[in-house]
């Protein structure tokens, strides 16, 4: 899939959309009426990562290619910033994107990602748990495409918030998040009195922050055409971290780009372990989802072409245009990057042995 190009400049901001999160985002929507989420790379004091918005893009080509259902990301210029764009995954008043993490807390309220003393929670065992409790048993295996996505680019922000489902929206769950919209916008005061002091009761918090575990509960449960959304939030790989030094270094030393692609380790613990990207897909080849890894693994190989990864590295950024050839990615990262996915993509066939 060719990446384009998108001047997003007179296109209309949406300010109601609340993007949070570290990087610089937003949503807008696009002289035709389409949405779309645009965001840049990382900059903040000590991390610059200004090529981090292409590991996106990369990302997303190189898991269309594997046979990924990804979220496809272009490229955008709002005037200020270059960035990657992205079209809404879901229909807005149709449907919801409901993050990860809000199943997670909906099954155990004692698993807060805020609390680093927590984050050992935050395991495959927690997800199968609440997948299963949900009846959503047969997305675990969305959750393994996702484990082995992340080795094959080495993405190790794959965060509560960086995988969801998208929802069908039916009138409970609508009125439900509506309820939840008027609380966070502090607009209650619109209800009834009676009807009011009824939703403060059975649906909200006590000091009315948002909704209480029933309140969560009802929205998740009374929901209709339920799927695990496409791959998306994958920036966080490809070696957007790494200075320009650090690229040459590697570039001259194989040690050197072997022990970084052997360090990487999964957001994503197993039970109470954090492990190294490679070391969570055996653990997989080992569990009962092994069938289901085999799988994705000869699906890899089978759709494997030296040739496209090379061009799809080489030619992303032929889409910039001239005025803005600063954000170009420079030749001899490319080629760091197409020496790091050939080396994952070999270090995941072993696992076919």
């Amino acid at each position: 899939m060719e990446v384009k190009f998108f001047d997003i400049q007179s296109w209309n901001e949406q300010q109601w959309f609340n993007t949070g999160g570290t990087r610089d985002k937003k949503y807008v929507q696009s002289p035709d009426g389409e949405f779309y989420y645009f965001k840049t790379s990382m900059l903040k004091p000590g991390k610059d990562y200004k090529y981090e918005f292409w590991s996106e893009v990369i990302a997303s080509q190189i898991g269309l290619l594997y046979g990924f259902d990804m979220l496809p990301y272009d490229v955008a210029f709002d005037g200020v910033k270059v960035g990657c764009i992205s079209k809404s995954m879901f229909t807005p008043g149709q449907e919801e994107l409901i993050e990860g993490g809000k199943f997670l807390q909906a099954f155990d309220n004692t698993f807060d990602p805020s609390d680093r003393q927590l984050r050992k929670m935050y395991s495959f065992q927690l997800i199968e748990s609440t997948l299963k409790f949900f009846d959503y048993d047969k997305t675990i295996k969305d959750i393994v495409e996702i484990l082995v996505f992340d080795a094959l680019i080495g993405n190790s922000d794959r965060h509560q918030e960086n995988w969801a489902f998208i929802i069908e929206l039916t009138l409970v769950s609508h009125g439900i998040k509506s309820i939840e919209d008027l609380v966070k916008a502090k607009k209650m005061d619109s209800f009834p009195l009676l009807f009011r002091n009824l939703i403060k009761k059975v649906l909200l918090n006590k000091d009315e922050s948002g909704l209480n575990e029933t309140g969560k509960q009802m929205k998740l449960h009374f929901n209709k055409n339920v799927r695990f959304s496409p791959i998306y939030d994958s920036g966080s790989s490809l070696g957007r971290e790494l200075v320009e030094h650090k690229v040459e270094s590697m570039l001259k030393n194989n040690q050197e780009l072997e022990a970084y692609i052997n360090r990487g380790e999964s957001e994503i613990h197993w039970e109470k372990e954090k492990p190294k990207f490679f070391k969570m897909i055996e653990y997989i080849k080992q569990s009962q989802y092994a069938p289901e890894l085999i799988k994705i693994l000869n699906r890899i190989k089978a759709n494997h072409d030296k040739e496209k990864i090379e061009t799809i590295i080489n030619t992303i950024d032929n889409c910039v245009p001239p005025e803005l050839e600063f954000c170009k990615i420079p030749p001899n990262r490319k080629e760091l990057l197409v020496i790091l996915v050939a080396l994952r993509f070999e270090k995941l066939m072993h696992y076919l042995a």
